[in-house]
């Protein structure tokens, strides 16, 4: 066997198990329609998105208070900003990298739709009050859930 057909059969091995790791590790993130909680809050259509927070009803809190805490990288920082920047140029949105910035904005949101069914969630929103990066997006959070918090 040459090399060449060694090297394309040992990526051939790679891509399998990285294919099969990912079938047996799928996303942690609530479903709905088959779709992930990401894929909805950044839905256009708010009504579908609505329906879809109502299905995940607490079971989406875990997931929102990771994404209100979402930081980026210098790396990712880099590119979301450089990737930006050409793509208002070019007048392209369509593609552009998701900084920890529009996370945290759609971690509120979800919390904004779920309202007073996200009352369980007021303790740990309540420690994250105390965390100076955290601090904005878990008063928002707060304030979305209403009265209880």
């Amino acid at each position: 066997m040459s090399r060449r057909n060694r090297i394309l059969a040992a990526l051939g091995v790679v891509g399998l198990l990285a294919l099969g790791t990912w079938q047996a590790f799928p996303p942690r993130e609530p479903l709905y329609e088959g779709k992930p909680l990401r894929y909805w809050l950044a839905s256009e259509d708010r009504e579908k998105a609505t329906g879809a927070m109502e299905h995940f009803g607490t079971n989406a809190i875990p997931q929102l208070l990771k994404m209100i805490q979402a930081k980026d990288g210098p790396a990712m920082e880099a590119l979301v900003n450089s990737v930006g920047r050409l793509a208002r140029r070019l007048n392209y949105y369509h593609s552009i990298p998701i900084g920890a910035e529009t996370t945290q904005e759609r971690g509120c949101s979800g919390f904004s739709i779920l309202g007073s069914n996200a009352t369980p969630a007021i303790p740990a929103l309540s420690n994250l009050l105390a965390r100076g990066e955290t601090r904005l997006n878990a008063s928002i959070a707060l304030a979305c859930i209403g009265v209880e918090a």
